[in-house]
């Protein structure tokens, strides 16, 4: 399975998930990077199986809605408390 992961999910879950041998690619490592949203669930769509993205324009099912071999992973993620 691959993954796909947005420009706002940070370097270390690339990392981490590749310690965990999936098979992962940051999309600043694409020549995706800057690309629309709507552009890029296109082309991730021909290439990947799952994308992860915090992005809140992802969670429109109506826009972005799932297939038979791609889905949208969207994380919430809270602010660092130190």
């Amino acid at each position: 399975m691959k993954i796909l992961l947005d420009e706002c999910i940070p370097m270390a879950v690339r990392d981490f998930l590749r310690t965990q041998n999936c098979k992962v690619v940051h999309v600043k490592e694409t020549p995706w990077s800057g690309f629309s949203n709507s552009t890029l669930y296109l082309k991730a769509q021909g290439e990947y199986q799952i994308f992860i993205t915090t992005d809140r324009h992802f969670v429109h099912p109506e826009k972005f809605s799932p297939t038979k071999n791609f889905g949208i992973v969207y994380l919430r993620v809270a602010p660092t408390i130190r």
